[in-house]
């Protein structure tokens, strides 16, 4: 009894302990599942808010997040073609971003470089090859290969920075290049005839070509280098040239004070007023003539710049030399007159002479050895100077055969010449003369304007010229009129049969004497403005060399009317003619001579001549006169 409880008991028991385990198992169970179906309600929730935080990033358009997140999702093993195609859509905008501000860069340096394309050929191919990438970089894009469209943009950033490296150089050396070329221009402009015999020029001129040749290929480098070289050697070579002008300047001066002097009647040659000066101031014309000779030396060794200070101060010095022989002369002359006053008194204590006005008239003319000036205002002066009677040559180059026919005229009479061409001063005296010949054209061209006193003066228009200019635009009956005014105005001063009237051909001719080649550039460089230094316009008077005559501007500046009709035919003789002929043709061209500033040298030649009609008025034509017997 004691055992069946006791069994009873510990089957009870057992049971109890089964059905506890029983119950526990069946808990712990719930229990894993309620855990597991939290588990996936987590990762549930996870899984919507990585794809709500992906929507949400993609509409920021935040698209590293959007590749990053679905990344995440692809972890956890979410495969499926819509976070693909997400990913690969992220992917390319990300591309897209990165390859928009690289595109704006290489536009915007595009844009800048574009305004060099013509600047020099080399950056006209290089801008055109920047073309070619930028297309090509358009296209990739538009067909959205973006990685080569990058590659494109990015070699358009590279070739517009380096064009822009280049213009930055470019830009550096301009200076010296102008500096170059400026320097080149003013030498050939300057110096035309000479600089091609200069060495340092030539050498300059060489390395301004190379430099020149590295500029147009954007070698800008080797460019600066020979430009630096030759500014060098055409500053030197212009220092040089200038000093040689310098020279010649100073030269010019002093042969021009040296027939100033003749032309004030202290001698009729170089030669003679040399004497001159060597008899009445002897000790310090020998001195000067030493210091001319030093300055000539040093020339002949290129040292330019010792010659012309010399010469400089030898210019002031022979002002004292002549002033110490002018003196002397004059004490001289004073000792001469003081005896020959003598001599006449006693003369004419035994025969007095008859008609004195008539034969110191009568001197006047045949020696005609002193300048005759006529005052047209006070500050306007027409200075006529001597021309002793001779002969030359005259008639136009008339081929027959291999010669030209030319004939020998004698001027047997004395006669004076204007020192220079007719000014417009001198012209504007006549103008605004109360006398003024009826028929004269006021205003050539528009030249000159009346101001509020009613009188003439020069306009200030394109028109305008300088009062030292020739007086061009006048007509022949015009230049009549203005000796006939001339002729009014002096009646008491010119010696009785002289009237003032245009040259004769013969006397133009004669009075035209040069010593010098006038078929050589060199010498009509000296004496004559031409179409090969003039600049194409006419000069002021007496700006170059004179003749031996002391006349300035005989061949070039304008044109001179003379009297004579224009006949090419008019005389052939092969014996000398011993009147001052005149071509009276009944033609209405009359002849010019002396050529101008617009016309070659073989116009220049004295024997050379044009008829022109009487009537015109050109740029180019103007006169002198002549004091001289009337026709």
């Amino acid at each position: 009894m004691k055992i069946r409880n006791v069994i009873s008991i510990l089957v009870f028991l057992v049971f109890c302990v089964l059905g506890f385990v029983v119950v526990r198992s069946s808990r712990h169970s719930e229990a894993i599942r309620q855990q597991q179906v939290q588990e996936e309600q987590q990762k549930q929730e996870a899984l919507d808010t990585l794809l709500g935080n992906i929507d949400s990033a993609e509409k920021k358009e935040d698209y590293y997040t959007v590749v990053r997140l679905s990344k995440e999702l692809l972890k956890q093993g979410q495969t499926n073609n819509y976070i693909n195609l997400k990913i690969e859509n992220a992917e390319q905008k990300i591309v897209e971003l990165k390859l928009e501000p690289i595109a704006l860069k290489a536009k915007d340096l595009y844009k800048r470089i574009d305004t060099l394309k013509g600047v020099l050929p080399y950056y006209t191919l290089q801008i055109e090859s920047i073309d070619d990438n930028l297309e090509n970089a358009k296209d990739y894009e538009f067909s959205k290969d973006y990685d080569l469209a990058m590659d494109e943009y990015q070699d358009v950033i590279k070739q517009c920075q380096s064009l822009q490296t280049l213009e930055v150089k470019r830009l550096g050396i301009l200076k010296n290049r102008r500096s170059a070329l400026r320097l080149s221009m003013t030498i050939e402009t300057s110096f035309k005839s000479s600089a091609s015999n200069n060495d340092l020029y030539k050498q300059g001129q060489e390395y301004l070509k190379r430099a020149e040749l590295a500029y147009q290929l954007a070698k800008f480098d080797s460019a600066q280098s020979d430009y630096n070289a030759a500014v060098s050697n055409m500053k030197q070579s212009l220092d040089f040239m200038t000093q040689q002008k310098e020279f010649k300047v100073a030269q010019q001066r002093w042969n021009s004070k040296v027939f100033s002097a003749i032309k004030a009647g202290q001698a009729d040659s170089v030669d003679e007023f040399y004497g001159f000066l060597g008899f009445y101031a002897s000790n310090k014309w020998i001195k000067l003539q030493s210091e001319i000779s030093s300055a000539d030396v040093d020339a002949s060794t290129n040292n330019f710049s010792g010659a012309v200070i010399i010469y400089k101060d030898s210019l002031i010095a022979f002002d004292d030399v002549v002033k110490t022989a002018n003196y002397n002369k004059k004490k001289a002359d004073k000792e001469k007159f003081e005896k020959q006053k003598k001599i006449e008194e006693e003369l004419k204590a035994k025969e007095p002479l008859s008609n004195i006005e008539d034969a110191l008239n009568d001197e006047l003319v045949i020696n005609a050895d002193k300048a005759f000036d006529l005052m047209l205002s006070t500050n306007v002066v027409i200075s006529m100077l001597p021309i002793k009677s001779g002969s030359c040559l005259l008639g136009d180059y008339v081929d027959k055969g291999d010669e030209r026919i030319q004939y020998q005229i004698v001027l047997t009479e004395n006669f004076w010449c204007s020192k220079s061409e007719t000014t417009v001063s001198m012209f504007l005296e006549f103008l605004n003369a109360e006398s003024i010949p009826a028929g004269v054209e006021i205003s050539p061209f528009g030249a000159f304007v009346k101001n509020k006193d009613g009188k003439l003066e020069l306009a200030k228009n394109k028109y305008s010229r300088s009062f030292e200019q020739p007086m061009f635009c006048v007509d022949w009956n015009t230049a009549l009129k203005f000796c006939e005014w001339l002729n009014d105005i002096s009646k008491d001063k010119r010696p009785a049969r002289y009237i003032f009237r245009l040259p004769t051909e013969a006397e133009w001719t004669y009075s035209a004497i040069y010593e010098g080649d006038t078929t050589k550039e060199a010498t009509l460089n000296n004496i004559a403005w031409y179409s090969k230094n003039s600049s194409s316009t006419s000069h002021r008077v007496c700006g170059l060399e004179p003749n031996e005559f002391g006349l300035y501007d005989m061949y070039g500046n304008v044109w001179e009317w003379c009297i004579d009709s224009y006949s090419p035919d008019f005389i052939k003789s092969s014996q000398p003619i011993t009147t001052n002929l005149v071509c009276t043709a009944g033609t209405n061209k009359r002849v010019v001579k002396g050529g101008s500033w617009d016309f070659t040298e073989k116009a220049l030649q004295p024997l050379e001549s044009m008829g022109f009609d009487k009537s015109a008025k050109q740029n180019a034509i103007g006169f002198r006169v002549v004091l001289a017997p009337q026709i």
